[in-house]
């Protein structure tokens, strides 16, 4: 299985009104605590059924299938959100931090944001995952304050996001809160699986930064 993970974010079209008075609480955790990190990847959305497009977006993988993968990946910080109703957890998004090669040198499939000069350490949106009915409801947004949030509390300045060129709803979303398409002249982001390369390369894959005040 491709152990490219492709960022997850699918706005739905159908209005849910009934979420809209329904009040969310959210928790952030990391794979330093590792009992609460094991049990949330284990258990949550174990009954989920994933549809083929979400999987689409997974490279085949299921939502249950990816968070248990973050339980073998203590090599990088990884770090969670989720967001609750009523104690149910209705979506989480999870965010890498993402070392120098000179910090990390043997990190599998170690992502790499550079330019001509020097590498840059940077904290990597890798999946965004809503359940269908509560969508378009603000939780992304509130999982994106959230991720600068902490990355302002680990002094990064760098998110960097990546998205299939086909996949319009996520690209207008991090349009929206300025999030810019990399230049390749300027910087580029480099990884050692040959494939996922290749789809940056030929612009299958976008990637997108934004750089924090």
């Amino acid at each position: 299985m491709n152990k490219y993970i492709a960022t997850l974010f699918f706005i739905s079209t159908i209005f849910h009104p009934t979420a809209l008075s329904k009040s969310y609480s959210y928790k952030t955790f990391s794979n330093s605590q590792q009992k609460m990190f094991q049990e949330f990847c284990k258990t949550t959305f174990q009954d989920y059924v994933t549809t083929e497009e979400e999987k689409s977006l997974l490279n085949g993988w299921t939502v249950t299938a990816y968070l248990q993968s973050l339980t073998n990946k203590d090599q990088y910080s990884y770090y969670i959100s989720a967001c609750y109703q009523n104690n149910k957890c209705i979506g989480f998004q999870t965010l890498r931090i993402n070392p120098t090669k000179e910090e990390y040198a043997d990190a599998d499939y170690l992502y790499n944001l550079n330019d001509n000069q020097k590498d840059y350490k940077y904290a990597f949106i890798e999946v965004t995952f809503i359940k269908p009915e509560y969508r378009r409801q603000g939780i992304a947004s509130k999982f994106l304050n959230m991720t600068y949030k902490k990355c302002k509390d680990l002094n990064i300045c760098r998110v960097v996001r990546v998205g299939k060129k086909q996949n319009i709803p996520t690209i207008h979303f991090y349009n929206k809160f300025q999030f810019t398409q990399l230049d390749p002249t300027k910087r580029t982001l480099s990884t050692r699986h040959t494939k996922t390369n290749d789809k940056i390369k030929n612009g299958e894959m976008l990637v997108f930064e934004k750089i924090l005040d």
